[in-house]
């Protein structure tokens, strides 16, 4: 314990902040692999035709990462599979808060919309995606 006495607060504090950015960087890294874990199982889950329980490893992706865009539009592939339509717009319009100008979104988007028979929504924003296909 001789050395904590030796140590100045000026040493003190210099390594506490390191400490302190050590963790927050650690816990970053830790959620970003676990939001990706879900996704991945979730995807596994899509392929084998088991939406129910992909969308279950997507919702706990997006709990970890509630910014991630493609989180957000496996899932709403997922919905669409099931015929959630309502659940699937939703994830469809939250993709593009994130990235207003994802194409797949906007096309999913589209049908979906055209299949809950909103014919003018569907196709506002399929002409949103042919506008910037043309880009």
């Amino acid at each position: 314990m001789e050395w904590v006495n030796k140590l100045s607060t000026t040493d003190m504090k210099k390594q506490l902040f390191l400490i302190t950015v050590m963790f927050v960087l650690v816990s970053i890294c830790t959620f970003g692999q676990n939001g990706k874990k879900y996704h991945k199982a979730g995807v596994e889950f899509a392929d084998g035709l088991k939406f129910e329980d992909a969308i279950v490893q997507f919702t706990n992706a997006i709990g970890i990462e509630p910014s991630n865009p493609d989180y957000y539009y496996s899932r709403g592939e997922a919905y669409e599979k099931l015929l959630k339509y309502a659940e699937a717009k939703a994830d469809f319009e939250k993709v593009l808060v994130f990235a207003p100008k994802n194409v797949d979104a906007l096309v999913h988007l589209g049908k979906v919309n055209n299949l809950m028979m909103s014919f003018e929504e569907a196709l506002s924003v399929l002409n949103r995606a042919k506008d910037l296909i043309r880009l």
